[in-house]
């Protein structure tokens, strides 16, 4: 007697898929599978919240079967079109600001396929000061569009 069986499913990308797509949630230390909007999807890659600084990236995939272009600004390490904002536990939102040299593209093209990959290291006493909940904003600009898209990715700082 055969006995097909379907191949194994990876449970844990499957449920952190629908925790993102539900409530946005991200706990510390986790990776996170893609929040999809008009053709791009935004993936929290890995959070690692230490003694003293906090690690975030993300990769903004696109999922269409043409180029996509993002207007480009001066964030995130040497990735241009992606930007950072911080709010959460009582405190106003801010701008991540760029510490290196500013980008000197335009626009960023993704490719069919291809990903945009932009992480950061933020010092945990300033960005983070007390235990709680802080809310991620990641957004780009599509001229097509005309307008900003933005995904929250929520973090759980202990």
């Amino acid at each position: 007697m055969l006995l097909f069986l379907p191949p194994p499913i990876d449970t844990r990308r499957v449920m952190n898929r629908i925790a993102l797509g539900c409530a946005g949630l991200v706990l510390a230390g986790a990776s996170l599978a893609a929040v999809r909007g008009d053709g791009l999807a935004l993936e929290a890659g890995e959070v690692h919240v230490g003694p003293s600084s906090v690690y975030v990236s993300v990769l903004l995939t696109n999922t269409t079967r043409s180029a996509v272009v993002l207007d480009a600004q001066p964030v995130w390490q040497d990735k241009c079109g992606l930007s950072m904002t911080i709010s959460g536990n009582g405190r106003a939102p801010r701008a991540v600001p760029n510490d290196l040299a500013p980008c000197t593209r335009s626009r960023e093209v993704i490719q069919p396929g291809s990903s945009l990959e932009a992480s950061r290291t933020l010092a945990r006493s300033e960005w983070f000061p007390s235990p709680g909940k802080y809310t991620i904003h990641v957004s780009w600009k599509e001229p097509a569009k005309g307008s900003y898209q933005n995904q929250p990715i929520v973090i759980e700082v202990q």
